[in-house]
C-alpha cells in the first residue's frame, strides 16, 4: 500500500525565489515597489476606484486581520500583490490605513523568508510594516527625475539651482506632496536639480539644515564667491506654484545684445587675453540669436552653471542679422572674441545636448586651437599656451624655447616664411 505523498498546496504567502537571476529578482522587487506606491497614494487610489475596472478586486484575507471595509485596488497592483504575497482567499477584507505611514502593525509575522538573500518583511509602526533594514530606500526611488540625497551627494551639482524636499516616510503631508513633487521634477528637468532627503534615514543631515517639520522645501541658489544661498519655500504646495518659484530663483548671467557696441563689449570678455572679473576663463562667448522677448529658463540656467568660464549673450534685433539664420533661435560659439572662429550648435536646444556641446570648450583648449594668426596679429597679446598650440598645429618645433618671448619669435618666423 503506497504511502500518500504530502500535499504541496501552498497555504501561506507565495514567495519569489530566483537565486540564479538577480536581474529578474531586482525587476520583480521594483514592480512590487510600484504597486506599494499605488496602495499608499490616496489620489491614485481614488482615480482607480472611480475610473478603473470597477476599482479592481477587494483585497481579501490570507495575510492578517484588519477590519471590514478596506479599499479597492487597481487590477495591476492587486495581481502583483497576489502573485508575490499570496492569494486573496475568502477571509475578511484587509483594511489599510496609509495616513499613519504604511501598513499599520505590519503583516503579522512578516513575509517569512522574503526574497532570496533579502530577508523577510516585518516590523511595525512608522516603518509601515517593512522591516527597517528592508526599506525601499525612499519615496522617490522609482522616479528618475528626483535624486535621493544623502550626506555623500548632497553638495553635488554646484552651479545649479537645487530644489530639495526634506521628508519623513510616515508623514501624511509628505505622501500627499509626492505626486506633485514628481511632476515638478519632470517639468524642471535640465533646468533645476530636484532632490529629496529621507529624514528618518539621514537625521543628522536634516538637523544640520534646521529641518523642524515635514515636508520642508528649500532651494539652494548658487552665489558667486560664496556658498549657496538657502531660500525656504512658504507658498502653496501645488505643482505650478513650486515650479514657478524655482524658475524665479535661477540667476541670469546673460548679457542682452541689441546694439553693435553691446556685441563688441561681450566679445571683449572672451578675448584671447581676457583676465579678471567678468571675463570668460575658457575664452569662449556663446550667443543665442533669438526673436523671443524673454530669456528662457534653460538659457539662464546654462549661464549660471558656466558662470566665469563662458560668457553668454542674447542677440536681438538688427544686430543679429549678421548671423544668417532661418530659425527663430540659433546658438553660436565664438572663440577668443574672433567672429572668424564662429561655430553653430547643431540639433535641438535641449539641456543635455547644449551641456555636452559646451563641455567641449572645457579648460580653453578648444579656443586655443582656434586662434587665428597672421602677419597682422599682435603676437604679444596671445598666451604662451596659444602660441604653443599654433606651432603644434603647424607641425613646427621650438627647440630651446623657455620664455614666452622665445615662442613669439618662433611663431613670427613661421608666419614670415609662409608670406
Amino acid at each position: 500500500m503506497r504511502t500518500p505523498r504530502p500535499s504541496r498546496r501552498r497555504t501561506g504567502p507565495r514567495r519569489y525565489r530566483n537565486p540564479d537571476n538577480k536581474e529578474v529578482a531586482e525587476k520583480k522587487f521594483q514592480e512590487i515597489a510600484a504597486a506599494y506606491e499605488t496602495l499608499s497614494d490616496d489620489e491614485q487610489r481614488r482615480v482607480y476606484d472611480q475610473y478603473g475596472e470597477a476599482g479592481g478586486p477587494n483585497m481579501g484575507g490570507g495575510g492578517g486581520g484588519g477590519g471590514a471595509g478596506g479599499f479597492r485596488m487597481p487590477t495591476n497592483a492587486f495581481h502583483l500583490f497576489e502573485t508575490f504575497f499570496g492569494s486573496s482567499g475568502g477571509g475578511p477584507r484587509v483594511e489599510f490605513n496609509m495616513e499613519g505611514g504604511g501598513f499599520p502593525g505590519g503583516f503579522p509575522g512578516g513575509f517569512a523568508g522574503g526574497f532570496q538573500n533579502m530577508g523577510g518583511f516585518g516590523g511595525t509602526g512608522r516603518e509601515g510594516g517593512f522591516g527597517k533594514q528592508e526599506r525601499l530606500g525612499g519615496m522617490y526611488d522609482i522616479h528618475p527625475n528626483v535624486q535621493m540625497l544623502s550626506p555623500g551627494n548632497f553638495a553635488d551639482d554646484k552651479g545649479w539651482v537645487r530644489l530639495v524636499e526634506f521628508y519623513a516616510p510616515w508623514c501624511g503631508h509628505c505622501k500627499e506632496l509626492r505626486p506633485k513633487w514628481v511632476q515638478v521634477a519632470a517639468a524642471l528637468k535640465g533646468v533645476v536639480k530636484v532632490g529629496a532627503v529621507d529624514c528618518d534615514e539621514h537625521k543628522e543631515l536634516c538637523s544640520s539644515h534646521k529641518v523642524k517639520g515635514y515636508p520642508t522645501i528649500k532651494a539652494f541658489v548658487p552665489v558667486e564667491g560664496a556658498d549657496s544661498k538657502v531660500v525656504i519655500y512658504k507658498g502653496q504646495r501645488t505643482m505650478a506654484a513650486i515650479k514657478n518659484w524655482a524658475l524665479s530663483l535661477i540667476p541670469n548671467k546673460v548679457d542682452r545684445v541689441s546694439k553693435q557696441s553691446d556685441l563688441e563689449a561681450l566679445l571683449g570678455r572672451c578675448k584671447s587675453v581676457s583676465r579678471g572679473k567678468g571675463m570668460a576663463a575658457w575664452k569662449v562667448c556663446v550667443l543665442l540669436v533669438t526673436d523671443k522677448a524673454e530669456t528662457s529658463p534653460l538659457y539662464k540656467s546654462m549661464s549660471s552653471l558656466y558662470d566665469g568660464k563662458i560668457a553668454f549673450g542674447e542677440v536681438r534685433g538688427a544686430v543679429g542679422k549678421q548671423f544668417y539664420t532661418t530659425a527663430s533661435r540659433t546658438l553660436l560659439a565664438v572663440c577668443n572674441g574672433d567672429l572668424k572662429s564662429l561655430e553653430v550648435f547643431e540639433g535641438k536646444l535641449q539641456a543635455e545636448r547644449i551641456k555636452s556641446w559646451l563641455d567641449k570648450f572645457v579648460g580653453g583648449k578648444k579656443c586655443d586651437r582656434a586662434v587665428h594668426v597672421d602677419a597682422s596679429t599682435d603676437l604679444g597679446s596671445l598666451t604662451t599656451a596659444q602660441l604653443k598650440e599654433y606651432l603644434r598645429e603647424q607641425g613646427l618645433a621650438c627647440k630651446g624655447c623657455l620664455e614666452k618671448s622665445d615662442y613669439v619669435k618662433r611663431v613670427r618666423e613661421a608666419i614670415t616664411s609662409t608670406t
